[in-house]
């Protein structure tokens, strides 16, 4: 049984009888659908609401730059562009964590972001592209993205009120969807591992071959010498 919480997207936005050449329906073990199609790799975009997303940890430190998208797009430098507007057309322009349309959405914003989930072994360093959803702006892929959001803030980037205007709405909508608060203290470190930078690599299987791309610097410092 699909869990109450994650929600069918309505289906005027994919039609199942009418989908292009190259899209087919996926199901995972819940029962949850995915559009998916190939384009140098397999995409798949979730056809619900997922609230759940606001919880997503942050990216392992040694794969920063190292997204699909930036590898792929020195393959094809459209590659991109052409899968996010893809991701976006599949929920009508519609938040896959929130379900609001993107010009109801909070914040300064009023556009829909494609946001990547991947699946992360913190055991061997490896992580691979989940799935690719799309998500309002200024809501809940500024939530999902707290660290920055609170750089930002105290930076004078941004003002107070839209700062804390991204959290009450995070935490109300994991509060309709019957589920705690997102812990918003951004110098709690989720991204804790041991396996040394030189071993952290993102896998992707481009157009049938495995490939693994490892982290681009050597360490902490390395990293921030590049900013």
């Amino acid at each position: 049984m699909i869990d109450s919480r994650f929600q069918q997207a309505p289906l005027p936005f994919v039609d199942e009888k009418n989908l292009k050449p190259d899209e087919h329906i996926e199901y995972d073990d819940e029962g949850r659908k995915y559009l998916c199609w190939h384009d140098l790799i397999d995409i798949k975009v979730p056809l619900f609401d997922d609230p759940s997303i606001l919880y997503t940890k942050r990216i392992p430190t040694p794969l920063h730059h190292r997204a699909p998208r930036n590898i792929l797009g020195e393959i094809d430098q459209y590659w991109w562009d052409r899968t996010r507007k893809r991701v976006y057309l599949s929920s009508g322009d519609h938040c896959r964590c929130c379900g609001v349309h993107k010009s109801e959405q909070p914040g300064w914003s009023k556009n829909i972001d494609a946001h990547e989930l991947y699946d992360i072994n913190y055991e061997t360093g490896e992580m691979r592209l989940k799935a690719i959803v799309p998500l309002c702006a200024s809501g809940c892929h500024a939530g999902i993205h707290f660290g920055r959001l609170t750089a930002k803030y105290e930076s004078g980037e941004i003002q107070p009120k839209t700062y804390y205007q991204t959290i009450s709405y995070c935490n109300t909508v994991l509060a309709k969807a019957g589920l705690p608060p997102k812990n918003w203290d951004a110098t709690v470190n989720d991204n804790i591992y041991s396996i040394p930078w030189n071993e952290w690599h993102l896998t992707l299987v481009i157009e049938g071959k495995e490939q693994k791309f490892y982290s681009l610097y050597k360490d902490q410092k390395d990293l921030e010498a590049h900013y």
